[in-house]
């Protein structure tokens, strides 16, 4: 893991003044992404700290000055390319690994090529209202986008083409995670929802957040979950498994915190000593940031109610700046 304080401000409308999903670190590690509304996004170079690109529209665009109106971004990997598709477009999604998917207020979805600072896609009106989360599973190269309007779109990583939108419930849709094998998808709002991508499906139903999540994330084996919500001192964990025959619609483990969680993480957990065979091949790390700015790090057992066997707690440096600036990869 690595830590980062932020200069920036807090994300307007987020849930608790958290700065979610206007800041992102890439899958591989290598660059971060931070937009503070000024209608640029600049993305950083974790190894050397300088700034690699900046994309985005300016006030000069004929698109107009939308940065403000970000809402979420997240990374994604290109997929193939595909007969048919133009030179143009296909050159401007640029290689693997290097999309940066942004989402705004009047639904609209767009995709960046870092490497070159172009604009790779662009869906004017993915959702019709805010679109709260983007998430991308790298198994099968898809994305997806969710909004206050309770839809979930799957889209084409190489096109931005909608392949199919569905309604994942009644209420506006706060988070989202796909889990590692692309096959399902846990969305949070007033509670959390387990779905099947291929059948559009719902899986399970979860209940025990009093408000809406704004963090939710798949183990790396992906038969647990766990999600944080909003004045709640907890991560909540729940059991995804697909293979089981019902679900237990209550979190099957709690771990605790001091105060309130903003930023939510998990990886897979480095083996023990102690562990066994079976034991570290369903290990992993769940991390949060809270709202002072201090780390938590458990390690978890996919074996029964999740429970923490240790736990790291890091006190960001006293700076004079809101401490829930503290954001994790």
């Amino acid at each position: 893991y690595f830590f980062l304080m932020l200069p920036g401000r807090n994300s307007a409308g987020s849930p608790g003044g958290a700065l979610r999903g206007l800041c992102s670190f890439s899958g591989n590690g290598e660059h971060y992404a931070l937009t503070s509304g000024s209608g640029i996004v600049k993305v950083f170079d974790t190894v050397t700290g300088a700034l690699h690109q900046q994309v985005g529209f300016d006030e000069s665009s004929k698109e107009g000055h939308l940065g403000a109106n970000y809402r979420c971004l997240g990374w994604a990997s290109n997929s193939p390319k595909t007969p048919g598709k133009s030179k143009k477009k296909t050159a401007a999604a640029g290689k693997p690994g290097n999309l940066l998917v942004l989402g705004g207020s009047t639904g609209e979805v767009s995709a960046w090529n870092t490497a070159l600072g172009e604009l790779a896609w662009r869906v004017p009106a993915c959702h019709s209202g805010e679109v709260c989360s983007v998430a991308f599973s790298s198994a099968t190269s898809t994305l997806f986008s969710a909004g206050e309007d309770a839809q979930v779109c799957e889209l084409s990583v190489g096109s931005g083409e909608v392949n199919s939108k569905w309604k994942a419930g009644k209420h506006p849709i706060s988070a989202m995670a796909a889990s590692p094998d692309g096959t399902r998808l846990l969305v949070g709002s007033s509670t959390l929802s387990l779905w099947d991508v291929a059948s559009r499906e719902r899986l399970a139903k979860f209940s025990g957040h009093s408000v809406p999540a704004l963090g939710v994330c798949f183990s790396p084996q992906g038969s647990l979950a766990v999600s944080a919500a909003p004045t709640e001192k907890h991560i909540a964990v729940w059991a995804c498994d697909p293979s089981a025959t019902k679900m237990r619609k209550g979190a099957v483990g709690v771990l605790s915190m001091e105060h309130p969680a903003v930023q939510l993480s998990t990886s897979l957990a480095t083996s023990s000593p102690s562990d066994s065979e079976e034991d570290h091949s369903g290990a992993f790390h769940t991390v949060a940031i809270s709202e002072v700015g201090e780390a938590y790090v458990w390690r978890c057992s996919s074996k029964g109610p999740a429970e923490a066997s240790w736990r790291i707690r890091v006190s960001a440096p006293a700076s004079g700046m809101p401490s829930s600036e503290c954001v994790l990869a």
